[in-house]
């Protein structure tokens, strides 16, 4: 009996330490208030980094480290206020990982949900991303390098998972 115990504890340890973000997740964090965000990060292992506010955004930051120096991870959601405006805008959460299986299956996921690709957007970094849509969201795969915290390139791959969604 203890050794089944044992077995069934195991488990249970090794699915929580393997969750993974899905698109689905992500696009519920879009429609999420602040509380759930903060509660939705912290339960799935990510620590709080970081809040930035300007006149035209709000940011809340939150990111982890897996076992091995290239699994970082961060999730970012930010509110984009219209420039005349002290209303939403935008919504946009931000999926940073540097585990490439982990891009690959987001990427699939992404297709399986029902996002159209719509082209590549070139950006100022030199990645090229590949933008997709449906129905008020728009999502975009960018490949990249990582940085360091003083903002130095790697040579570890970064791969950013964006989904924007216009408010109403």
């Amino acid at each position: 009996m203890k050794i089944i115990g044992f077995v069934i504890l195991l488990f249970t340890c090794h699915v929580s330490l393997g969750q993974k973000i899905t698109i689905n997740d992500l696009v519920k964090v879009v429609n999420m208030d602040w509380d759930q965000f903060d509660t939705y990060a912290l339960v799935n292992g990510f620590v709080f980094e970081k809040n930035e506010s300007t006149p035209m955004s709000v940011s809340k930051s939150y990111s982890k480290e897996g076992h091995h120096v290239m699994n970082e991870r961060s999730i970012t959601k930010s509110i984009i206020f219209k420039a005349s405006e002290d209303k939403p805008y935008l919504v946009d959460v931000t999926y940073n990982t540097e585990i490439s299986s982990e891009y690959l299956l987001l990427k699939s996921q992404a297709k399986a949900c029902g996002f159209i690709f719509v082209g590549t957007q070139n950006y100022s970094s030199g990645a090229v991303g590949l933008e997709y849509e449906k129905k008020k969201l728009h999502l975009s795969l960018i490949p990249g390098r990582a940085t360091t915290k003083d903002g130095y390139e790697t040579s570890n791959p970064r791969y950013e998972i964006a989904i924007t969604s216009k408010v109403n």
